[in-house]
């Protein structure tokens, strides 16, 4: 038994210790897989309750004082949003405008610690036209697949057009020091 503990602490301590994040146990593909090498959009992973995590809208803290009046601590779940260089570059100067052609946000969604493995990504992916004419060149893509790519790409849509002004995402996030 001393073994094993006395294991599982090197583990942990060698885990704290190394400068990579934990690998993702989901299959991204090639041309998404560095998302985490990219600008994060948060300081530090964001805790929300689960009637909220499966939205990808910024939770208020009314919503969140909610949130935990009707189910305590067991609905948190943390977030963790990333943005490819012409992503960052709109959301983080603060233009908190449409964003071009060729930006990309990614968001983890993280099962009950901030330092878990997601078990769910969010890609939005800005194409040119005529891609994805319906919002505006914004395609939808989650992972691990969840059903038919298409239905996932127009429930995500069907949210994300209530974004402010057209922009299709969420989240005015801290312009970085």
């Amino acid at each position: 038994m001393r073994t094993v503990v006395a294991l599982a602490v090197v583990g942990v301590a060698s885990m704290a210790l190394s400068a990579k994040p934990a690998p993702v146990p989901i299959d991204v593909p090639p041309a998404l897989a560095g998302y985490r090498a990219w600008a994060p959009l948060m300081d530090e992973p964001q805790p929300v309750p689960m009637s909220l995590w499966i939205r990808c809208a910024r939770v208020t803290q009314a919503e969140w004082a909610e949130a935990r009046k009707r189910h305590g601590p067991h609905t948190e779940r943390y977030i963790k949003v990333y943005g490819n260089p012409r992503a960052a570059d709109g959301i983080l100067r603060g233009s908190g405008g449409v964003l071009p052609y060729g930006a990309i946000i990614a968001k983890e969604k993280l099962p009950v610690s901030p330092d878990a493995a997601p078990d769910g990504i969010g890609f939005m992916i800005r194409h040119r036209p005529p891609e994805f004419a319906a919002t505006d060149g914004w395609e939808f893509v989650y992972l691990p697949p969840s059903g038919d790519k298409r239905e996932t790409h127009e429930a995500c849509a069907g949210c994300h057009r209530n974004a402010p002004a057209g922009t299709y995402y969420f989240g005015r996030y801290p312009a970085k020091k």
